[in-house]
This record gives C-alpha cells, sequence and structure tokens, in this order.
C-alpha cells in the first residue's frame, strides 16, 4: 500500500493559477482537473504500479502528476505550456516529497515526440532516477489534439504497451467505436492497428477547471498481444495500411470501389487488389477492421511487384477496354476551348471533424455563377505538357495576372494537373499546350481553379477526341479537387461528403448577384483550421451557437430547397424566405481572419436596397443577393468605391456547367493567344 499524498483541490488550483499568473488557454485545451477522486479513479484504471514507468502529456499544474506518483512510479511529463513546465518542477517538491525524485519534465509538443530519444532529453527533478523507456500512457489529454497524439505517440514509441485517457466523450467513443456503426471512422481503425481498445467511464464536467462544455470518458487501449497482433505477419507498412484506410474514409458514403480509385490507380485496380484481398469492394470502408485495410495493402504490393498493369487514377472500365479509341483520332495541332462556371455556395454546413487535420464532411447547395473560367487546349506531336496563363475582365479587356499566379509552378496548376491525369488516363501518346484565361479571383471562395481544372478536362476530351462522357469526367474530376465535379456538372446542385458526391436540383428562379471580389485572397485550409479553433473554443466557453454540427443530413429538406431555389424575388415574403435560408458555417471563421471584409460586409448591409449579403464558400469574396438588375447596378456603383475592392461583379445564376465553346486546327508554331481571340 503506498502513502498517500496532498493532491490539488479547487483552492490549490486556483492558488497556483494566480501565483503563476496562468490563465487556462482555449487553443491548448486547457481545463485542470482539481478533484483527487478523479485523479485517482484515472490512474487506479490504468492499473499503476510502483513498478510502472509512466508517460503524461499535458499534466497542467500537476494533478495527474501527483497521483501517479502516488504510486511509487517513474513519471515523464510532456509539457507543451513553457511557463506550466517550469512551474511543475516546484509544486511536485512541495507535495510529493522523495517521491519528486521519480519525475523528469519535458517541455515539447507531444506530437514533435519522434522517438524514445526526445524523451530522454527530459530534466530531472533534482535525485530522480535515469531514465527508463515508458510502457504507459497515461494523461488528461487536450480535447483538441487528443487523437492525433495518441496515434503519434504509439508510432513514435515502441515501448508503450498501455494507453489509459481521459478525452472528450465523442472522442472516446469513436476510438472504440466497431465496424458498422455511424462513428466509426478513421481514428477507430487506427487506433485497431496497435491494440484494443475499450472505453471505460464517464466523467463529470464540474470535476474540472474552468468547466468545458462538453463531457469526458476514459478511453483504454492495450497491444495486442503477440498471438492476436494483425500486423504480425504482415509485409505492409503502417504508412502503406493508413494511406488505405485515409482513401476509404475520405469519400465515406462511397463504396469502396469509388473511394479507393485514385488510391489503387483505377476503379478496375480497385476491383482487381480486392479480390487477391478477400474483401467486397462494393461496400463501404466504416464496414472494414483492421486486417481487411492490411489486406488490401498487402494485396496492393503484390500487384506492384508482380508488375501487374497498375492503370492511372480513375481510369474507367469503358475507356480501359478500348484504348486505341482514346488516342485514335487525336491530330497534333487540334484544339479545343472549353469552359467552366465559379460558384457560390447558398447553403455550406461544415461537420466538426473528429480530429485535427481531418477531411471535413460537407453539406452544401452550390449554384453556378455567369462568370466563366476558359482553357484552350492544344495537342502536341510530343508528350510534353505545357502551360500559359492570362487574365481579363467580364468585357474581355486584359487585367494584369494575379501573382500567386505568376509565382506557381505550372505542374501545380490545376488546369496543368487535369489534362495530365487526362493524358495519363487515356494512354494518350501526345502532349499539349494549354492557355488558361482567368476571369473567376484567385483564392476568392468562387472555385476558380475548380472551375479550370473542369474546362481543361472539357478541352482536353475534345481536343484529344477521346470520347469520354460526362460521368467518367466526374470520376477524373473527383481526384483532382472537391469542387471540380460541381464545375463540371454546373447549375444547381446538392454536395455531399467532400462536396463532390453530387445530386441535381431544379433550376428554380434566376438569381442576380453582386460578387464583392478583393485585392487580397484567403487561404482555405487557413479558413478551415479557424473553423476548427472556433469550434474547440466554442465547446470550452459553452457557446453552442459558435460549434460546428457534430453530423450532417443526407437529403436536402423540400422546404429548404423551395426557399433557396425557388422563392421569387419579387414577393416580399419570399425573398425573406430566401435570405434567412442562406447559411455558411464558414462565414464566421473567414471573418475572424480578414477584419477589412468584415467591414465591408457591414457596409453592404447597410445600403438602401433589399439585399443578403455574406461571405461565399471559404471568402473573401462577399456574396450579395439582389432581387433584380437595377438593385445590382445600385450595389455595384457602392461596392466597386471601397477601400480594397478588386470588382464587384454582376452576375446570374444558375449557370450551365462546363462546356465546349470553340474547336479547329492550329499549326504547332501559332501562339495560342492568338487563337484565343480569334475564335471565342
Amino acid at each position: 500500500m503506498h502513502s498517500e499524498l496532498e493532491l490539488l483541490n479547487p483552492a490549490a488550483i486556483r492558488e497556483l493559477c494566480e501565483a503563476l499568473g496562468v490563465r487556462p488557454t482555449k487553443t491548448r485545451g486547457q481545463n485542470f482537473v482539481h478533484d483527487a477522486g478523479t485523479v485517482r479513479k484515472i490512474v487506479r484504471a490504468a492499473g499503476v504500479q510502483s513498478e510502472d514507468k509512466v508517460l503524461e502529456v499535458g499534466p497542467g499544474l500537476g494533478s495527474l502528476t501527483l497521483a501517479l506518483l502516488e504510486t511509487g512510479a517513474q513519471v515523464t511529463a510532456v509539457e507543451i505550456d513553457e511557463l506550466l513546465a517550469h512551474a511543475l518542477p516546484t509544486t511536485i517538491k512541495s507535495r510529493a516529497g522523495e517521491k519528486a525524485a521519480n519525475l523528469r519534465v519535458l517541455t515539447k509538443d507531444a506530437l514533435a515526440v519522434k522517438s524514445l530519444a526526445d524523451l530522454e532529453l527530459a530534466e530531472r527533478v533534482s535525485g530522480s532516477e535515469e531514465f527508463a523507456p515508458p510502457t504507459k500512457l497515461v494523461a488528461n489529454l487536450p480535447y483538441n489534439v487528443a487523437v492525433p497524439v495518441i496515434l503519434s505517440l504509439l508510432a513514435a514509441l515502441p515501448s508503450l504497451q498501455e494507453v489509459l485517457v481521459m478525452v472528450q466523450a465523442e472522442v472516446a467513443d469513436r476510438l472504440a467505436a466497431k465496424p458498422g456503426s455511424r462513428i466509426y471512422g478513421i481514428p477507430s481503425v487506427k487506433a485497431q492497428w496497435y491494440g484494443q481498445t475499450q472505453r471505460l467511464n464517464t466523467i463529470g464536467r464540474n470535476v474540472f477547471w474552468p468547466i468545458p462544455n462538453v463531457d469526458s470518458a476514459l478511453v483504454q487501449l492495450v497491444k495486442w498481444p503477440a498471438e492476436l497482433d494483425p500486423k504480425a505477419h504482415t509485409k505492409a507498412s503502417r504508412e502503406e495500411v493508413f494511406a488505405a484506410i485515409d482513401a476509404a474514409f475520405s469519400q465515406r458514403r462511397k463504396t469502396l470501389r469509388s473511394a479507393l480509385a485514385k488510391w489503387a490507380g483505377s476503379s478496375a485496380e480497385v476491383d482487381r487488389i480486392a479480390q487477391l484481398a478477400g474483401v467486397d469492394s462494393s461496400q463501404r470502408g466504416e464496414k472494414l477492421e483492421i486486417h481487411d485495410f492490411i489486406a488490401l495493402a498487402e494485396a496492393k504490393n503484390q500487384t506492384e511487384t508482380e508488375g501487374l498493369e497498375v492503370l492511372s487514377t480513375a481510369k474507367v472500365t469503358a475507356v480501359e477496354t478500348t484504348e486505341d479509341a482514346a488516342s485514335g483520332s487525336a491530330v497534333p495541332g487540334r484544339w479545343a476551348l472549353a469552359s467552366a462556371p465559379g460558384k457560390v455556395n447558398l447553403l455550406l454546413r461544415c461537420q466538426a471533424p473528429d480530429t485535427v487535420g481531418e477531411y471535413h464532411q460537407l453539406f452544401t447547395v452550390f449554384q453556378a455563377l455567369s462568370l466563366r473560367e476558359s482553357v484552350l487546349v492544344r495537342v502536341r506531336d510530343d508528350q510534353e505538357i505545357t502551360l500559359s496563363q492570362l487574365a481579363e475582365n467580364q468585357a474581355g479587356d486584359a487585367l494584369e495576372l494575379d501573382p500567386e499566379l505568376v509565382d506557381l509552378a505550372p505542374e501545380k496548376h490545376l488546369a496543368y494537373r487535369a489534362v495530365h491525369a487526362f493524358q495519363a488516363a487515356a494512354n494518350l501518346p501526345f502532349g499539349a499546350d494549354i492557355l488558361v484565361v482567368k476571369r473567376v479571383p484567385v483564392a476568392g471562395g468562387m472555385a476558380g481553379g475548380s472551375a479550370d481544372a473542369a474546362a481543361a478536362l472539357i478541352a482536353a476530351n475534345e481536343a484529344f477526341q477521346a470520347g469520354w462522357n460526362l460521368d467518367e469526367l466526374e470520376v477524373l474530376a473527383t481526384t483532382l479537387g472537391a469542387d471540380v465535379p460541381f464545375c463540371l456538372h454546373g447549375e444547381n446542385a446538392l454536395g455531399t461528403n467532400r462536396g463532390d458526391e453530387l445530386q441535381s436540383l431544379p433550376a428554380g428562379e434566376k438569381r442576380w448577384w453582386v460578387m464583392v471580389t478583393n485585392q487580397q485572397g484567403l487561404s482555405t485550409p487557413a479558413v478551415f483550421r479557424a473553423a476548427d479553433e472556433l469550434h474547440w473554443q466554442a465547446q470550452a466557453q459553452g457557446r453552442p451557437e459558435l460549434e460546428l454540427p457534430t453530423s450532417l443530413p443526407n437529403e436536402l429538406p423540400k422546404q429548404l430547397c423551395h426557399d433557396l431555389l425557388e422563392s421569387q424575388n419579387g414577393d416580399p415574403q419570399d425573398w425573406k424566405r430566401f435570405g434567412s435560408a442562406l447559411q455558411n458555417d464558414l462565414m464566421i471563421p473567414a471573418l475572424s481572419l480578414r477584419e477589412d471584409v468584415h467591414q465591408l460586409l457591414q457596409f453592404a448591409w447597410g445600403l438602401p436596397v433589399p439585399l443578403h449579403a455574406f461571405i461565399s464558400g471559404s471568402g473573401p469574396t462577399i456574396a450579395i443577393a439582389v432581387p433584380d438588375e437595377a438593385a445590382a447596378k445600385i450595389v455595384q456603383a457602392e461596392m466597386s468605391q471601397q477601400p480594397g475592392v478588386a470588382q464587384a461583379l454582376i452576375l446570374t445564376g444558375p449557370e450551365p456547367g462546363g462546356r465546349v465553346d470553340a474547336q479547329g486546327q492550329g499549326t504547332l508554331s501559332q501562339d495560342l493567344t492568338q487563337i484565343y481571340p480569334v475564335e471565342k
């Protein structure tokens, strides 16, 4: 029986915070446990004994640290907050006596711990013993990084045999979820790679300071015994297996045949790999266990090792069986000019991710707009692909090309990637010269890059006379970007998954828009990161109105569909319902990054015409819906004079999707910019 230490109570927690000048930081998920019974319950659940070597992440003020040291175990504590890490030894010495010698403290982000060598740098508290590799991870983890920390440490520290952590209750549920359940996903399967998981006790909110807005729970992972370890006899690496898992769940609602197409090389290759693995490719990833993903990774390696044909991404069966048809009509010098529309999101709901950096599930209503990107593709007599660009306004007047595009390497441009993917998928013996005519703003939340890719696919298909249909092009489009399929599709559509699974919606009422573009772009990944950050903060602060939804519907309600698409511009009540139906979960995150855009939006709201103004997509473009052209001209005149505005464009929607606008034959020496003005 070990002697009990004086653990931290609410008064001690507040005294320490006051003495240190510490205020719990929401961005680091800091909620300090002040209940001795709770931390002792965690230690008992983990089965910590005096001979154990324990790793603790996020010790904070030392509540759990003291309870761990109470058992006589050796503890290595990893703390990202320099102030807390520096203060921890003092607190422990004052309360743990000689047991303080069992503590080592490392000031470091746990996600940056990549090996045991990193832990060996932990500073010993006076008199502490030499470092020994930890066998247990026991922690009250910061909720916003819990899953990445667990998976990262299990990969970096093979000495770990058991994990017992306190996390957000929903995260515990997902880690321990079983195949086929609604919450079974990437964390569930990747945890299976290491061991068996089990959800344990729920922990109440009142044991924390400050009180979080979510419930907590304990989740345990025990590494597989050798005879049951699913990875014991596989030659597939963790990275290879995890790549299959990521691919399967990146398009959760799709079957393996579709979801794994990019990972495998084609849908047909998925079938071949799945057959070798003994897995049914018609089921979804949520039905598979870790041994299924291991089998898929092994089968993929086998097909590559044996030299079986691994076809290019998204090559469909109809094209595979008629290889010559894809290139037989291609003639060097033949060109095609195609266009595809930009978009506005009338509705954009974004599901809260399970883990940091995870793909966001979306539920969105797209409307294609009358601002189109044009791409000219001309067949070369070799296999090289070149790309050039120009920019123009709605009237066709030349504009200066955006600096981001000037500095962008051609192979990173979506139009280049689209033609390259098409060239490979259709097994074409020729290359292409590409001219991109930019009209949709860069990084403006209007899918300008996606429209480039869509137009490039249409133009390449026509120039090469490949004969692909729209469904076949859409399969390839999904591998290029989430919005590319819609830019091919056009009109109005419901987008689910990442926005790339489309359902056609009624054309409805013609809408008038003033799209206010900005002189400075806004990174879409940065906006999603801001959305996640605001979500975690809102949970901790008890502000559910700022949280992202934890689940999304499968279908668009009829009334909402009517209000968004079919309500009449000229009817005051309909116009009001239309405005109420517009929603964008990314608007507040985008505005949090750009105060200047917030000011522009407030100015728009004050204009003396009926309008609905909001952020388009991830921003910074402001979408302003107005009832008619007269109102559009008033808004355009006012907004175009505001600081920071690049253009105020009067547009309409819905607009047709990708289409061929012109085609012909040109000499190989002819400049594409000479073909374009004549034929457009």
